[in-house]
This record gives C-alpha cells, sequence and structure tokens, in this order.
C-alpha cells in the first residue's frame, strides 16, 4: 500500500494521510521508527476525543466482570513492571477494554484497527524510567473511579493519563531527535 503503479507512467509513492490506513501508518513505523508530527498530534487528538467519552460512558454502563477484567490486567501490569512489551500489551488491553465496556462499536474498531502504532508508542513510553510505575498509578485512579460508577471522575482520569502519556512521549521523542 505504499505505491501504486501505473501503466506507461510509472510507480509513485503514495499520500499515506490521504489514501492510506491505520496498517499503513503502523507498518510505516516499523520500518523507519519515525512519525512526522502532525500525524502524532492527530493520533493524540483521536485517542484522547475517544477515549475520555469511552471513560465517561463505561462508568455507567461496567459491571462486576468488567471491573474483575480491568483488575486482572492492572495485577498483570503490576507483576511485569520492568518489560517494556508486557507493560505495552497490558496498556492496549486496559484501555481496548474500556473502549469495549463503553459499548462504542466504531471507536472499538477504529481504536483495534491502530494496535501496531499504539503498540510502537506504548513501548516507547514504557521503556523511559518511572513510566511503569507511574502508569498503574494512573490506571489505578481511573479504575477506582469507575467502581464508582462517578462519570466525570472518570473521564478526567482518563485525562490525566492521556496527558501525562503525551508529555512523557514528546519528551522522549524530542530527547531521541536532539541526539
Amino acid at each position: 500500500g505504499f505505491v501504486v503503479t501505473h501503466p506507461q507512467s510509472g510507480t509513485y509513492v503514495r499520500d499515506f494521510t490521504r489514501e492510506g490506513s491505520g496498517e499503513t501508518l503502523g507498518q510505516g513505523l516499523h520500518v523507519k521508527k519515525t512519525i512526522d508530527r502532525q500525524t502524532i498530534e492527530s493520533l493524540l487528538r483521536f485517542r484522547f476525543v475517544t477515549e475520555t467519552a469511552a471513560a465517561r460512558r463505561a462508568a455507567l454502563r461496567i459491571q462486576e466482570s468488567d471491573i474483575g477484567y480491568l483488575e486482572s490486567s492492572l495485577e498483570r501490569k503490576k507483576r511485569h513492571l520492568k518489560d517494556a512489551a508486557v507493560q505495552a500489551e497490558c496498556d492496549y488491553d486496559f484501555h481496548r477494554a474500556i473502549i469495549t465496556i463503553s459499548g462504542d462499536i466504531i471507536s472499538r474498531l477504529v481504536f483495534q484497527s491502530f494496535k501496531p502504532v499504539y503498540a510502537f508508542f506504548a513501548e516507547l513510553f514504557y521503556s523511559i524510567e518511572g513510566m511503569p510505575e507511574a502508569s498503574l498509578e494512573l490506571n489505578l485512579k481511573l479504575l477506582k473511579a469507575l467502581k464508582r460508577k462517578d462519570q466525570d471522575a472518570s473521564r478526567k482520569a482518563m485525562d490525566n493519563i492521556l496527558k501525562f502519556a503525551e508529555k512523557k512521549v514528546y519528551e522522549a521523542v524530542k530527547s531521541e531527535a536532539s541526539r
């Protein structure tokens, strides 16, 4: 999906921002190991809008079985604080579960399509000193708000999670670029 060939004309690199998908973006990250600032900002905006709304809705819909699932996901995260890959998997699973609990099918499908992109940034995030512990603490605050079925506190907790991660990813990307 990176190029298109037109007979008697040539082969052209596609503009993934116009013709690509989450899969194309994931493949590009895998190859280039970098992403432009506009794409990062768009991705973070998408996550912010989607996930804060999902956390709010999830507070209304959450069941005991959902709470048990989220608790076990966070327990696994806690047991593997030194493994960035496991942290990234647990983080994706936790956020996907929140969106699933919210009942928004389209948000869940779109979120799932960005899993390779998510994994790329999550592994970067979890390789930063202190981030696994800080993230776990923020996740536990969200879980506490969800257990209380507090919509506003759940939305705010997700807001805090995403803003914290955004700040740390930008710092890491900036630090990497200056090397």
